[in-house]
């Protein structure tokens, strides 16, 4: 009896629920291909697709060598030395007369 009461308050239930199915429009394939590139999901895939290439850069990256320049120049000024060591200048005759230029430069290649 038990289980004839059971069956009576489910065959209802399971006919609203094959009805319901039967009710939900059909997709083309390409409104499916739309629905699941417009899904979050999609757009974590792409985002982990991008850090991974990210990684790949940084790892291929590291193969390469590493140069760093360094370069300076500036004019350089007229001394007038006092004594003939030229351990003193006299500062009352400074005046803005250079007389030529001082530059250096440096390369760093470094290979990882």
């Amino acid at each position: 009896m038990r289980l004839f009461l059971i069956g009576a308050l489910l065959v209802p239930g399971l006919a609203s629920l094959h009805s319901g199915a039967a009710a939900a429009p059909k997709l083309t394939l390409e409104q499916v291909i739309a629905k699941a590139l417009a899904s979050p999901r999609a757009t974590m895939a792409d985002s982990d697709t991008a850090g991974a290439q990210a990684r790949v850069d940084e790892a291929d990256a590291a193969r390469l060598p590493r140069a760093k320049a360094t370069a300076f120049g500036t004019l350089s000024p007229e001394i007038q030395c006092i004594d003939a060591p030229c351990t003193a200048t006299d500062p009352k005759t400074f005046a803005f007369h250079f007389s030529g230029l001082f530059g250096g430069a440096q390369i760093d290649i470094t290979q990882p």
